[in-house]
């Protein structure tokens, strides 16, 4: 037996765990000829079965590619413990038959026998092995080998990595040569797995920043590994690497197992369920695995994708971050510590986040220019809790609907809404309550628009008055919709107003929304249209940006600007420009929201084209008063005709001087209907009809 403890201190896994990505697409690029070559051999010997042995992470790599020689070769695969094959044997063995005896290191002295006993055979013997020393039993015995090199600096991961990628390559390489799969879909699979490394590295970056989060939450308790198929390999490794590294216990089961065992009677409530469950076959059962976890009250952490993104419970899915940050908040310290939270008027929320909080506060304005007087809001009943014995009692109803555009709340039909929320909160009992216009695009499954009521000890009354405020919203659900015209439509009414500066808002790529904020439909009609005095703030284009610094104040430019993000985003507008100025786009907002802070905006220039000017910024942002174009020299308030990309934010410093405003909309990612909604657990209007 061998002890790798001092040999791969634990201190360096993650050193280890960040080159996976390059250890990968390294086994494809070296071993890629000899692939080929063996996979011929095996075709012309007509191999027809497959074993694959070894121990630990080995074992688990020959476990994680059975589907993948099953699908994608067509012959019988075959995952054997070293040890049980060395002790036990295996019948049907014969000339027809390829095994792959596999030992990363070589040195544990069970796995020698395993070979022995392969190489006693009448099987196609292929070692495989991370250690190319001529003394490796496993390099100098067997006819052939196979050496995907991994490092070895932390507990070992990069070797099964290594050795995954091998068999999964050479099923492919294998298939193809027998003609099992044609050279179309070869390919395919090909090209998919050399995608591998990429993806990986940005889910190294994810994984990271999760396992972060949750790591002080889980210590002293008992992980239960859950996954099936190819997933099943992965719950047996995270549990073996649990067991070497931190040592501490984990058990893997079967998804199917883990409901037949029952296996969540011997778990205690916020104990851990790491759930493997990618886009396979097992999904219903990974689905009821979901639920039984979070009825019993333990910890489901899941890592999936694709059509069971819903699933996720953590901030690398985004599936609900609010009430996942509130749920680990309400873990540590407690129950009875006092938990209050103000939230966005845009917020999607969730059961999670009422459940772990003890009071939510939502803000009332729409521009958001209410943030302090919602703290105190918060303080206030924080002190009544504490002084008074104050017992928040809180209830959410979900509204099944998106809130169109009429969300400002100085305008009608929303103010009148306001008003409704008003006469709610003034009803005895009642200590808050709040309005969620909600965050559309957000593809999570409570994404929708909601009222939640906060009373004293009453939870039957938040629970009406939510429901009634909430359905009084829904009844009206056509009134807070609009079709908003596009900007040409928008110019021929101001004409006619009459009254300026007037104002138009590229709703649809608001930056403060995360729009990319480069759609060209405005700037666009504002040149066709001839313009003048008229400016638009702000389009974001790196590319244009980087040419204006290196010309330089003064100089004059032919370039695409633009329409670079997406094809959604309108074709980029040829432009021949002057360079009026640049900015490393430092500055002090001014205006209600953010005075006196700084803004940081990346470097950003100033253009003019006859008599229209541009604002260029690197970082998506919008509009939230004047003081970014005129810390560039442009003067908005001189100006006839001012386009913004906002949908409502820019009002807070523009409105009050502003002789009329028209919202427009362009093409854009962000147009409901080029958003394909996944993950939503409900029907929601205007998406559906109801």
């Amino acid at each position: 037996m061998s002890d790798d403890t001092a040999m791969m201190p634990i201190s360096a896994t993650r050193q280890e765990v960040s080159a996976q990505p390059q250890v990968m697409a390294r086994v494809l690029a070296e071993l890629g000829p000899q692939i080929n070559e063996l996979a011929a051999a095996m075709a012309a010997r007509q191999i027809s079965q497959v074993l694959a042995s070894g121990s630990g992470d080995s074992w688990f790599a020959a476990q994680a590619v059975q589907l993948a020689w099953e699908q994608y070769a067509g012959v019988v695969f075959v995952p054997l413990q070293a040890y049980e094959y060395a002790a036990y044997g295996r019948p049907g063995v014969d000339a027809r038959t390829a095994h792959f005896v596999i030992s990363s290191s070589g040195r544990p002295t069970t796995t020698w026998d395993t070979l022995d006993r392969a190489l006693a055979s009448e099987a196609m013997v292929i070692g495989v092995t991370d250690n190319p020393a001529e003394t490796n039993p496993f390099v100098a015995k067997p006819p052939i080998a196979l050496i995907p090199h991994g490092a070895k600096v932390g507990w070992p991961c990069q070797t099964t990595t290594a050795t995954i990628t091998t068999l999964l390559a050479l099923a492919i390489a294998f298939g193809e040569a027998r003609g099992h799969l044609d050279g179309a879909r070869a390919a395919e699979l090909k090209a998919t797995l050399a995608s591998i490394p990429e993806q990986m590295t940005a889910v190294l970056a994810q994984g990271q920043q999760w396992a972060e989060a949750i790591v002080p939450s889980l210590a002293g308790k008992a992980f239960t590994f859950v996954g099936g198929g190819p997933s099943w390999a992965v719950a047996q490794n995270g549990s073996a690497l649990l067991a070497e590294g931190p040592q501490d216990a984990g058990m893997p089961l079967t998804v199917e197992e883990f409901n037949h065992a029952l296996r969540i009677g011997v778990l205690a409530a916020g104990d851990p369920v790491v759930l493997i469950a990618p886009a396979t076959a097992t999904e219903s059962r990974c689905r009821d695995t979901a639920r039984v976890v979070r009825a019993w009250g333990s910890r489901l952490l899941p890592i999936t994708s694709g059509p069971l993104a819903d699933l996720v419970d953590g901030p690398d899915g985004l599936a609900d971050p609010e009430g996942f940050l509130l749920g680990a908040i309400r873990e540590l310290v407690g129950p009875d510590v006092p938990i209050l939270a103000q939230l966005d008027i845009h917020s999607n929320v969730g059961q999670a986040m009422v459940a772990a909080a003890d009071v939510l506060i939502g803000r009332e304005t729409y521009p958001e220019i209410d943030m302090a007087e919602r703290g105190r809001e918060c303080v206030e009943v924080l002190v009544r809790m504490l002084r008074d014995s104050l017992k928040p009692t809180m209830a959410l109803y979900q509204i099944p609907m998106i809130w169109g555009m009429h969300q400002v709340t100085a305008h009608e039909p929303m103010r009148t809404a306001i008003r409704k929320l008003h006469e709610l909160e003034a009803q005895p009992g009642v200590v808050c309550a709040s309005i969620a216009v909600c965050y559309f695009l957000a593809d999570v499954p409570e994404m929708g628009s909601s009222v939640y009521v906060v009373t004293d000890d009453d939870p039957a009354l938040a629970e009406r008055l939510a429901r009634e405020l909430g359905e009084w919203c829904f009844a009206r659900r056509a009134d807070w919709h609009y079709e908003l015209p596009s900007t040409a439509e928008a110019l021929r009414r101001a004409e006619m107003n009459g009254n300026y500066p007037a104002i138009f808002a590229d709703s649809r790529d608001n930056t403060g929304g995360g729009g990319p904020g480069d759609s060209t439909g405005l700037l666009r009609t504002f040149l066709e249209a001839g313009l003048t005095d008229a400016c638009v703030l702000y389009m974001v284009d790196p590319e244009v940006i980087t040419a204006c610094h290196e010309a330089g104040p003064g100089a004059t430019l032919t370039m695409p600007v633009g329409g670079k993000s997406s094809p959604l985003q309108g074709e980029p507008v040829m432009m021949t420009f002057t360079v009026v100025a640049v900015s490393d786009g430092r500055f002090q907002y001014d205006g209600p929201m953010y005075e006196g802070l700084e803004g940081k905006m990346g470097p950003s220039a100033y253009i003019r084209q006859g008599g229209l000017h541009v604002i260029l910024a690197t970082v998506g942002e919008q509009p939230y008063d004047t003081a970014f174009a005129r810390s560039l020299g442009l003067d908005v308030k001189a100006m006839r005709y001012i386009g913004v990309k906002s949908t409502a934010h820019f009002r807070a410093g523009f409105e009050a001087w502003a002789g009329q405003i028209q919202l427009v909309s362009e093409p854009s990612v962000h147009n409901l209907g080029n958003l394909p909604f996944k993950r939503l657990n409900r029907p929601v209007y205007p998406l559906v009809d109801i």
